[in-house]
């Protein structure tokens, strides 16, 4: 698929953005903070925190990242209907061409008061 070129990728970066009452902790993995807070970080980081960026450095299909978040219902009397996840991460090919890969996820919440989990 990728002719003579490596199947790895350069200066990654990845970005994540939420909607409320999503707001992100930290990541895991081989990646660094880029301190860029946002109203949608939460205020007690997890591993690579206090961000909704990171540098991700060299990339290859074995990455595997891991970010962590929060569900923050500041008004409890508004149910939680659906919260909404992207991922944009942006690098640069073996055959040095810029790429953009975007996710979008988006998951509804339990109304059970006693759960707080969120899987997708």
């Amino acid at each position: 698929e990728y002719g003579v070129f490596t199947n790895m990728a350069f200066k990654g970066k990845m970005d994540i953005f939420t909607t409320q009452p999503l707001r992100l902790v930290g990541g895991l993995g081989l990646l660094v903070s880029l301190n860029q807070n946002a109203s949608n970080v939460s205020d007690t980081p997890f591993g690579q925190g206090k961000t909704n960026s990171w540098n991700l450095g060299g990339m290859d299909p074995n990455s595997s990242y891991t970010i962590i978040l929060e569900v923050n219902n500041s008004n409890p009397s508004l149910p939680l209907k659906r919260g909404l996840i992207q991922i944009v991460t942006t690098y640069i090919h073996a055959d040095r061409s810029y790429r953009r890969r975007v996710t979008t996820v988006g998951r509804k919440f339990c109304n059970d008061v006693t759960s707080n989990a969120l899987s997708i």
